[in-house]
């Protein structure tokens, strides 16, 4: 695991000498790979590449960056890891009768294969987590890649006017040199997105002239014309469009038992200590028990616990832990933990970035890395095979809903909307809510009522996903909407949402979120559902399989029973969720009440400030739960403040 970077400018460009400015970018990535630190500069002294190298496999020299072909065409800077690289050494050797390796890193099995395949070829061949660039000497060209599902993040910045290009795995190298070379602006139409969903989704970034390359997607920039191209290499959706699995449902889960054993077989390459996340949901459960059949001593296992009943899964996780004899470690999270944790939230995520989660997450993350170097985690399980209760919603209840004509349906919500707040404990039983809580009521109430006057299945999908659902009428400068379902084009709407999450969601928000808590203190982290040949799979297996009647991720929770007591993990989803709702009222008040005075949020030009205080009152009342909303606005004020943007 490490971090990348580089750069590509005429000589009169430049304000530094390039060995100073990659040295500096990779000054700024230094917590994704503290063990060695490398440049590479071309002859011309226009162009460079960085790397800072966090050593997993080959701790010695010989899997140092940048690294160069042994034809030396190529230069390469990797981060990720690709668990297939050993495979892939046998099939050199049998196909070209190479095998003169100088060690066992998989950046150096990249580097071969780049000598004997075109860049399709070999990104066919790979199965791990990465964002590359190589440099190809001769053709002049500079290929940057990002894994198929997304899991490392790559930004470039282009200005063909100013001759500059640019790259690096966080936006912080950009910034060092904001003054001098990187002209940097706010990226307004990205607000609206952040506010929309906690996250600026890719391809977009907070910043003008940068963007994310997105998951599955080959660059190619030609120094000859100072020009790129992108490319997609891989298309999850041919895979749903493919015929579905029809075999039996027994040979179905068995298989898919199989695909998840290799897959975590695979990613237990390392020459550090390597453990796993243990949440006590259905993912992680899974991972963490097949990961224990098949070692030969005790796994370490870690996990967070809360005090707050509704969103503890510790005490599930520590008799998890037990069960399958692995060491297990857990701290609480205290109420102190966020109001230390907040104020590098900017440096952590050094993106605007907002879902809640992402402070236990560091916490976890932080606490782990002084047991492991390594962590495997479930995450990619819902969107694989159907676990959030959206799923549930839309497969059931959606069309019932949608027999009912929209114009019966907007008489139905201007008379539920007039209703007063006190008499809406009825609600809980429409939604099968087992809260008694009023507030998280009446809450519920109304994003009910927002699928209800939705014309189509996107409508009511694009509320459900969105934070302010009304950000037109909050947030002045939209101009972009992002064709959310319509992208994908499936024989299913269902499948569209299920898709959606996977190829937006997922990337943008839960691998985001674990990959900059984890990478700011030089923790590795590894996806088993995210093994390519695990993926493909499960999103050929038929839906029913998934979800059965109010089962979600039914055949994940039957295979779990070979390994677990049903008693131990068949309850209600929890999921990994903080109560930001009190806090913001409690502990955080007062920290978000300074950044609500922010002039960056006051001075009119972006918000209604109206609308933001009636929000802001309503929530510090208790009368509605609109703590995720407020959260957002005071991650975006902090960031600002923060970068002084």
């Amino acid at each position: 695991m490490c971090g990348i970077c580089g750069l590509k400018i005429e000589n009169d460009k430049l304000k530094l000498p390039i060995n100073n400015i990659i040295l500096g970018m990779n000054d700024q990535i230094m917590h994704r790979g503290p063990d060695h630190q490398g440049i590479y500069v071309n002859d011309e002294k226009n162009l460079g590449l960085g790397n800072t190298r966090l050593a997993i496999q080959d701790l010695g020299t010989s899997g140092n960056q940048p690294m160069i072909s042994r034809s030396e065409r190529f230069v390469i800077v990797l981060n990720g890891e690709i668990y297939n690289h050993l495979e892939l050494r046998t099939e050199l050797k049998e196909k070209f009768s190479f095998d003169n390796w100088f060690g066992s890193s998989d950046t150096e099995t990249l580097s071969v294969l780049l000598d004997f395949f075109n860049i399709e070829e070999v990104l066919r061949r790979l199965n791990g987590m990465f964002a590359f660039a190589v440099w190809d000497k001769k053709e002049k060209k500079i290929f940057l890649v990002r894994d198929r599902t997304g899991e490392k993040p790559l930004y470039y910045y282009y200005d063909k006017e100013s001759k500059i290009f640019a790259f690096s795995s966080e936006l912080k190298s950009f910034m060092k040199f904001s003054k001098n070379i990187f002209n940097l602006k706010l990226n307004q139409n990205a607000i609206g997105l952040f506010l929309k969903f906690k996250n600026v989704p890719s391809p977009h970034s907070i910043f003008e002239k940068i963007n994310k390359l997105e998951p599955a997607t080959i660059l190619t920039f030609s120094e000859n014309n100072f020009i790129y191209s992108l490319k997609k290499y891989w298309e999850l959706k041919s895979y749903i469009n493919n015929n579905k699995i029809s075999v039996d449902y027994n040979e179905v889960r068995n298989l898919l038992k199989i695909k998840i054993e290799n897959a975590v077989k695979r990613q237990l390459i390392s020459d550090k200590p390597i453990g796993c996340f243990l949440s006590g949901g259905i993912d992680s459960s899974l991972i963490a028990s097949v990961m224990q059949s098949i070692s030969k001593n005790n796994i370490t296992t870690f996990s967070i616990g809360f005090d707050n009943p509704s969103s503890n899964e510790a005490i599930l996780a520590k008799k998890i832990a037990n069960y399958i004899s692995s060491d297990h470690f857990e701290y609480y999270f205290k109420e102190e933990d966020a109001l230390n944790i907040v104020p590098n939230l900017p440096r952590i995520y050094d993106e605007p970035f907002s879902d809640s989660s992402q402070l236990p997450t560091y916490l976890l993350c932080s606490a782990a890395k002084k047991k492991m170097t390594v962590a495997l985690s479930g995450d990619g399980g819902d969107e694989l095979f159907g676990g959030y209760n959206r799923y549930l919603f839309f497969k059931k209840y959606w069309p019932i809903i949608n027999k009912i004509p929209l114009s019966i349906r907007e008489v139905i919500f201007h008379i539920l909307n007039m209703l007063p707040i006190n008499i809406l404990g009825f609600f809980e039983k429409i939604v099968f809510l087992k809260t008694k809580n009023p507030v998280e009521l009446v809450s519920a109430f109304y994003k009910f009522l927002g699928v209800l006057r939705s014309a189509k299945i996107i409508d009511a999908y694009d509320y459900l996903i969105s934070d302010w659902q009304d950000s037109d009428n909050f947030y002045k400068k939209n101009t972009i909407k992002l064709n959310i379902l319509n992208n994908f084009n499936t024989d299913s709407d269902f499948e569209n949402i299920m898709l959606n999450d996977f190829s937006n969601y997922l990337p943008n928000d839960i691998m985001t979120k674990i990959d900059r808590a984890a990478m700011s203190v030089s923790l590795e982290t590894r996806m088993p559902f995210m093994d390519v040949e695990l993926v493909e799979f499960a999103t050929s297996i038929k839906t029913d399989f998934k979800i059965k009647g109010k089962d979600t991720k039914h055949i994940l929770k039957d295979i779990l029973t070979d390994y677990l007591p049903k008693s131990y993990f068949l309850r209600p989803k929890k999921g990994f969720s903080v109560p930001i709702d009190s806090w913001l009222r409690g502990p955080l008040k007062d920290w978000t009440n300074d950044h609500l005075k922010s002039k960056f949020i006051r001075n009119g030009d972006y918000f209604n400030i109206n609308v933001l205080d009636k929000t802001v009152d309503e929530h510090f009342r208790n009368k509605k739960n609109h703590g995720q909303k407020i959260w957002s606005v005071v991650i975006l004020a902090q960031w600002i403040d923060f970068y002084k943007v």
